[in-house]
């Protein structure tokens, strides 16, 4: 799921760019660099280029053998110029005695040299923030003239204890550039002053073209002030566009997967959309997370009320074109108005063609003219002969009606007015689950309440609270949530790919869990496991938190998994054949098994029950997604799970023979039939292409 819009990544698993390899390189320059008079490393990139991930990745870079001690300054915690530069040495120096006995003198002579450095305003290179501190000018002379000695005394030891070091200190200051322009210009005549500290290395990120604005001053250029100061400046690599589109497609697929929203989507003109209007707004990560955010909650909402192609292109508008969003509210009458009705229209400070050109004159000033046009003629196809398209009549509206385009008046009108402030309903009916965690009867016949169809959109919106959980509901709650699963309808979710319900109740139940004590998680899970009704449901507890890859969350110690792995195959190994064909997601209930020690094909092989052979082929199918070369337009398949089938049954003929004798049902099930035609294809050699 995506982050909030403005959090950096904090690990290398969670790097999309390969900007890994670009923070080892800078922690290996940080390590070899000559810091015997202190050293002063940028990195340099404007705003959401990913600096502070960067700057994430070398602190854990520099973590990992050799080690070296990192202090991060963050001077956003402190308002105005005089406090920023007060609280830095304290700040440096309490850090520091967090690292250990040996920082103790250091973090000591930092204090000393900080109390003597406040009252000196007469001294000129410390700038005129400390005058604020002491107004009376002669006192500051006497004062300064008393302890110069004592504060070249102070500044000698504290040097001396700095080059007993065996390593360099980095200390990370980040987001300068977000800084008033008189905070900007202290933080780097603090770097100034100090910077020829022996071991000491400043590793600073900003936006560079944002503080040469703001230390430009008096003829001197920012830039000349700025190469004083820097020694190795290092300008942040912008993602390639391949990568970007790659990741911007992932990342807005799993935003739609993760809202949980059973939404429409015409796969046929999402492409043009994406391209035309969403991918040209689309910089940099941040504005893909920023984008991610805030189709989650409209997803939530508006379900498939609005097609999901319309909903995103006008999300991306609303996101990175705030002024043009506006126009389109204001002209929302004319944007959906057909040829029948155009004569009864109101005119609009000077008529229709005034008011779609105002529109386009908005967005060319925040630069996206082209994206403003391709709404008009994407999203509201009657407004398309203002700017030279076809008129289209009111024979068209059942059509968009139909299918919840927001070129029907109504139905962008549904867009717009939610976001007025109306309550979500899945908010809604979370807010009311989460009134009775702490009765389980009153918040399962809460669950039982709520139509079938909302129950996955309502615990998804259990997320809100998940660091308001609280620890005595979890055991009782993970156990009506998983055994909620059954009751939950499949719907189509993402672009194309078939989803459940499970992830989005294992999230909430990983949130729950991790409100545990790490100690309390087992008994927690022991207790629970003999209460969930499905074998299929214990196996996605079992697998949230064990140590297998890609699946498990290591919450409790792995022999205990393993112990729980292995009970739960002799727990599928003693079902009956019929308990069995009527559990969720059977074909990963049986292979997971033979993983945990069930001999599965002898059990299917002498039960030879044709209902549970079904049901085994039924969960092996999926779907997956194609597009031709020079074709937008994406494209579903129907596969079968095959290897895993053979697996489960043991071998390919043996998978083949069961097939064979579920024939019969399909003559009354339409369906099966289509998935034992699928399962000729596989038997006949025939193979998906990968892609």
């Amino acid at each position: 799921m995506l982050g909030p819009a403005d959090n950096p990544i904090e690990h290398a698993t969670d790097d999309l760019l390969g900007r890994d390899k670009v923070a080892q390189s800078i922690a290996d320059n940080l390590r070899l660099v000559d810091a015997s008079r202190g050293y002063v490393y940028g990195i340099l990139g404007p705003w959401g280029s990913g600096k502070s991930s960067l700057i994430n990745l070398v602190k854990e870079r520099l973590s990992q053998s050799p080690s070296v001690e990192v202090l991060d300054f963050n001077p956003w915690m402190f308002s105005g110029a005089e406090q920023l530069v007060e609280s830095f040495f304290n700040e440096l120096a309490g850090q520091l005695r967090l690292k250990g006995d040996k920082f103790t003198a250091i973090a000591d002579s930092l204090d000393s040299y900080s109390q003597l450095l406040t009252p000196l305003a007469g001294v000129p290179w410390l700038g005129p923030w400390v005058v604020r501190a002491r107004g009376v000018s002669g006192y500051l002379k006497r004062v300064s003239d008393a302890r110069k000695g004592t504060i070249y005394t102070r500044r000698a030891e504290l040097e001396k204890h700095l080059n007993t070091l065996d390593a360099p200190i980095v200390v990370v200051v980040d987001d300068i550039d977000r800084l008033s322009v008189s905070e900007i210009r202290e933080i780097f005549k603090l770097v100034r002053l100090t910077a020829s500290f022996p071991n000491v290395i400043y590793l600073l990120a900003f936006d560079r073209y944002r503080v040469e604005e703001a230390l430009t001053d008096n003829g001197v250029a920012g830039r000349d002030y700025l190469e004083k100061i820097l020694q190795t400046p290092v300008d942040i690599p912008r993602p390639p566009d391949r990568l970007l589109w790659t990741t911007a497609q992932t990342l807005i697929d799993q935003a739609v997967e993760d809202s949980g929203a059973q939404i429409r989507f015409d796969q046929s003109r999402w492409p043009d959309i994406f391209v035309e209007i969403i991918w040209p707004l689309i910089k940099n990560i941040r504005d893909l997370r920023r984008f991610g955010g805030s189709i989650d909650a409209s997803l939530r909402e508006l379900q498939d009320e609005v097609e999901g192609v319309d909903l995103l292109a006008l999300e991306a508008v609303r996101v990175f074109m705030p002024d043009t969003f506006q126009e389109i509210y204001n002209c929302r009458k004319i944007l959906t108005a057909t040829r029948a009705r155009l004569t009864a229209v109101p005119a609009t400070d000077g008529g229709d063609e005034h008011a779609i050109a105002r529109l386009l004159s908005v967005a060319e000033r925040e630069g996206h003219r082209s994206v403003a046009q391709a709404v008009i003629e994407r999203l509201f196809p009657s407004a398309a002969r203002h700017v030279g398209g076809n008129a289209y009549g009111a024979e068209w509206k059942n059509g968009w009606m139909r299918h919840r385009r927001v070129a029907h008046e109504d139905i962008l009108n549904r867009f717009l007015e939610r976001l007025a402030g109306e309550g979500m309903e899945a908010f809604a009916a979370a807010e009311g689950l989460y009134a009775n965690f702490n009765d389980p009867d009153a918040l399962k016949a809460a669950l039982d309440a709520l139509e079938p169809s909302a129950i996955q959109d309502a615990i998804a919106s259990l997320e809100v609270y998940q660091d308001e959980y609280p620890p005595e509901s979890v055991p009782p709650t993970i156990v009506i949530l998983l055994n909620k699963l059954p009751d939950i309808p499949e719907r189509e979710r993402g672009f194309l790919s078939f989803g459940d319900a499970r992830m989005t109740v294992i999230r909430v139940v990983l949130r729950m869990l991790r409100r545990l004590d790490s100690g309390n998680v087992l008994p927690t899970i022991q207790a629970a496991l003999p209460q969930i009704d499905t074998l299929a449901s214990r196996l996605d507890l079992i697998m949230l938190v064990g140590h297998r890859e890609g699946a498990g969350s290591k919450l409790i110690p792995e022999d205990d998994a393993q112990l729980l792995e292995t009970e739960l195959g002799s727990q599928v190994a003693s079902a009956s054949p019929n308990e069995l064909a009527h559990e969720r997601e059977l074909l990963r209930l049986l292979s997971c098994s033979i993983n945990f020690g069930a001999d599965v094909p002898a059990l299917l092989h002498a039960w030879n029950n044709l209902a549970l052979v079904a049901s085994i082929v039924r969960s092996a199918r999926n779907f997956r997604r194609s597009q031709i070369m020079g074709n937008r337009a994406v494209h579903r398949t129907a596969v079968l799970h095959w290897d895993i089938l053979v697996k489960v049954f043991g071998s390919e003929a043996a998978l083949i023979e069961a097939i064979e004798q579920t024939r019969p049902i399909a003559l009354d099930d339409r369906d099966f039939g289509s998935i034992l035609s699928l399962a000729d294809r596989y038997v006949s050699g025939w193979r998906p292409s990968e892609f």
